[in-house]
């Protein structure tokens, strides 16, 4: 029961800061061509083109043909901030890559996802890559 309750609190946490560091940013829509399939949100997404949208701390990526759609909470990252278009960080796992950190241009802070069940059974695995995908172009706001 401690641990149900403390993690509705930090849920409401998480919420609670995701939605005030998102509206600081606003919204932001770009497009990503993705040369591999990578797992977000428990789904298993294939290579493609994919419009990425980060609005209030979540990231809803939808594939360009409308067939796959995730929508994931995000956590502000600070580093170094991208240049140009920006990027996306996947985490790689042997062949099995997950959806990481998004830079978008025009951000001072990325977007970092958190880690699935899935992702950390991976990690027990294999040897942690970064691999970073630029960000074709910026589709909107």
């Amino acid at each position: 029961m401690k641990k149900a309750l403390s993690f509705i609190g930090l849920l409401g946490l998480l919420l609670t800061f995701g939605a005030l560091t998102g509206a600081a940013q606003g919204k932001k829509s770009v497009i990503l061509k993705a040369p591999f399939n990578f797992e977000v949100e428990h789904q298993v997404m294939p290579a493609g083109t994919y419009r990425i949208l980060v609005e209030h701390g979540w990231l809803q990526i939808r594939s360009q043909d409308g067939k796959t759609a995730a929508m994931v909470l995000t956590l502000p990252v600070s580093g170094k901030t991208s240049e140009g278009s920006g990027q996306v960080v996947f985490n790689r796992y042997g062949d099995r890559y997950f959806l990481g950190q998004i830079w978008l241009p025009e951000m001072e802070l990325g977007r970092q996802t958190l880690e699935s069940t899935e992702e950390k059974e991976a990690a027990k695995q294999g040897k942690l890559m970064a691999v970073r995908v630029k960000l074709e172009s910026q589709a909107g706001r």
